[in-house]
């Protein structure tokens, strides 16, 4: 008989530091592509057995070919341009993390969308999101496995910027559909390859319910409920 329920994790796993610094390395020009998917082999085989050992039923490969949990979609696709993010998203780490030093730090530090980067012009993908990722983790999930998704609202949130946006979106709806059919596009790709377990991450519906962050939202020319029914 099996068991009532089923065992997984959110999709990222904290990153080791072998691929912390191989990121830096490559995106400064001192490692090659091909170092670079070496190290991160290396991270994802280990940390695969790590999570058939203490007896997880569904493995990721821990996201280590990100930069960030939703970094595939921004290197995906282009349309970014420097700018002030729409609104600040403040990483608030439990106390018993921060006992756990700099790995922890750095690795949530590596967010592309807190370097400042917005929606100005129109989106064009380069790519296919996961496609790099999802053949070597069939490969060697030995069982099932899921590949992980930001969600379309969550890709707009962090995004849409009314005074630079607007200017080649005519509304965030519009962008809203926009984002949702890039993903989409790429679930349908994953289901055709066989992936068993397509997850998509972080909807961003909470950021809606505080009352100063509801006038966050307008203060940028965003209106919350209007947000959230267009997500």
């Amino acid at each position: 008989m099996s068991a009532p329920y089923s065992a997984d994790h959110v999709g990222s796993l904290l990153r080791p530091p072998e691929v912390l610094k191989a990121h830096k390395d490559f995106e400064e020009g001192r490692m090659s592509l091909e170092q670079l998917r070496e190290i991160e082999d290396r991270a994802i085989l280990d940390v695969i057995k790590l999570q058939r050992e203490v007896g997880l039923d569904v493995v990721t490969d821990g996201e280590y070919r990100r930069q960030s949990w939703a970094g595939d979609f921004f290197e995906a696709v282009d349309g970014y341009v420097d700018g002030p993010l729409p609104i600040k998203f403040e990483w608030q780490l439990p106390e018993q993390l921060k006992e756990r030093g700099t790995a922890v730090i750095e690795d949530v530090r590596a967010v592309p969308m807190q370097r400042g980067r917005v929606v100005g012009e129109r989106l064009r993908q380069k790519r296919r999101l996961t496609e790099h990722e999802s053949r070597f983790v069939k490969q060697h999930a030995g069982g099932t496995y899921k590949v992980t998704q930001p969600a379309a609202s969550y890709i707009v949130a962090r995004g849409y910027l009314p005074s630079v946006s607007s200017k080649v979106y005519s509304s965030r709806a519009e962008l809203c559909q926009e984002v949702a059919k890039i993903i989409a596009s790429e679930v349908q790709a994953l289901a055709a390859e066989g992936v068993p377990y397509i997850q998509i991450d972080n909807a961003h519906y909470p950021d809606y319910i505080p009352e100063h962050r509801r006038d966050e939202w307008r203060a940028i020319g965003v209106d919350p409920d209007q947000a959230l029914a267009e997500d």
